[in-house]
């Protein structure tokens, strides 16, 4: 009886989220037609390959509107280009549920690749959340090379190790677990993919299970490459040990500047403050510190 039960709730569950898939649009935000700079600039000049470029990469169901504060300030504020990076799988639901933790990363190696054969010569990855851990990903398979270029990475609350525990039981759990539907604001709606796929989600865990592994063992990378990492210190999504294992695991086995910082915010991605609810004072100054030092890495690496 049991299992009659339960196989009548798993097809109707599966039909249920057949249906949703259907009756969603097939969503696309303006936010997701990625803004690369590789596709725009195919033949740069000798001055415009000096300016420093930055890419940035968002978190896992979201979009480069995670990125829309720091890019707005930092070319308004310094000579720097920006090149905000979507995810792969990340246009629609379907795209999303079908595809799998490479398939994010693959858009971030190939602008990566595109800059360097234009002959940008500073490059600077910005990744939070979900974005900084395929990062690390990147760095692993050897997604930077040549990396001269490449001169700092800024990680933003990276997903190392997740406060909510339940992320580890889904291979347990999961022939009796639903697709995550979101509750999104009418403002939030256009730039996030309202549904977490279970196979997104076991995605997820097979990124984050092997990405601690990985900071284990340490991360070998060139010397060059220095390191940023702020953490919320209250974030709601990631535990706070994840600075800490990431300073280790990517500093062990080559010496190099890592700086850390601990931010006093219970924000989870501080340095977005578009399209939240609501901010104060101290989320403004919190995104202020993150500027001020982008902007005096700037200045170090541009004049070493």
């Amino acid at each position: 009886m049991f299992l009659i039960i339960y196989l009548i709730t798993t097809l109707s569950s599966s039909f249920a989220t057949s249906q949703r898939y259907n009756q969603a649009p097939n969503y696309k935000s303006k936010e997701f037609d990625t803004k690369l700079l590789s596709l725009y600039t195919l033949d740069p000049s000798d001055s415009l390959k000096k300016r420093p470029v930055f890419i940035t990469v968002h978190g896992f169901g979201a979009s480069p509107i995670e990125w829309h504060d720091f890019s707005e300030y930092i070319t308004t504020h310094t000579e720097a280009l920006v090149s905000n990076v979507s995810l792969g799988g990340h246009d629609s639901v379907k795209a999303f549920s079908e595809s799998c933790w490479e398939d994010w990363l693959s858009p971030l190696c190939r602008e990566y690749q595109r800059l360097v054969n234009l002959g940008f010569e500073s490059i600077y990855l910005c990744g939070c959340s979900t974005g900084a851990t395929l990062i690390i990903q990147g760095l692993l398979n050897n997604c930077f090379r040549p990396a001269l270029p490449l001169k700092h990475i800024f990680l933003v609350d990276a997903l190392v190790i997740p406060k909510e525990p339940l992320l580890y039981w889904l291979p347990v759990i999961n022939y009796a677990l639903y697709d995550q539907w979101l509750t999104l604001s009418s403002e939030e709606a256009p730039y996030w993919l309202p549904v977490r796929p279970k196979k997104a989600l076991l995605q997820l865990l097979q990124l984050v299970k092997k990405t601690t592994h990985d900071l284990k063992q340490g991360i070998s990378f060139a010397s060059h490459i220095n390191m940023s990492l702020f953490q919320s210190q209250e974030d709601p999504i990631i535990h706070p040990k994840s600075k800490e294992m990431l300073y280790h695991g990517l500093s062990a086995l080559t010496s190099r500047s890592v700086h850390c910082f601990d931010i006093e915010s219970d924000l989870h991605v501080f340095t977005r403050l578009s399209k939240r609810s609501s901010i104060n004072p101290k989320d403004i100054d919190n995104q202020t510190i993150f500027f001020n030092h982008v902007q005096d890495v700037i200045k170090t690496t541009t004049t070493a």
